[in-house]
C-alpha cells in the first residue's frame, strides 16, 4: 500500500533550525500485524482485529528537505533499503 502523511514545520526545543516533520502511515494486512503481550507498549498491532477496522504502520521523520510526503516517503525506503545493503556487506 502506498504512504500517505502529513508534514509540518517545527523547531523542538534544543534545536537550532526548523525542521520538517512529517508523519507518515499505509495500511498493512491484518495477518502481519503482531499483537504485544511483553507488557511493553501494549497492543499496538492487533492481528485479531476486523478489516474494516484497517491496521496501520506509521512513520515520523524530521528533515531539513522540502518535500512532498509521497517524495520523502520515498527518500525513507531508499535510505533503509541501502543501509540493509551495508549491513549484508559489512557481515
Amino acid at each position: 500500500m502506498e504512504w500517505r502523511g502529513i508534514k509540518a514545520k517545527s523547531r523542538l526545543q534544543g534545536w537550532n533550525q526548523v525542521y520538517w516533520v512529517a508523519v507518515l502511515r499505509r495500511g498493512i494486512p491484518g495477518t502481519v500485524a503482531l499483537a504485544r503481550s511483553d507488557g511493553g507498549q501494549g497492543d499496538v498491532f492487533r492481528a485479531d482485529v476486523e478489516p474494516s477496522t484497517g491496521m496501520w504502520e506509521f512513520a515520523a521523520l524530521a528533515t531539513s528537505l522540502n518535500l512532498e510526503v509521497h517524495s520523502l516517503a520515498q527518500l525513507r525506503r531508499n535510505r533503509a533499503d541501502l543501509e540493509n545493503a551495508l549491513g549484508e556487506v559489512e557481515n
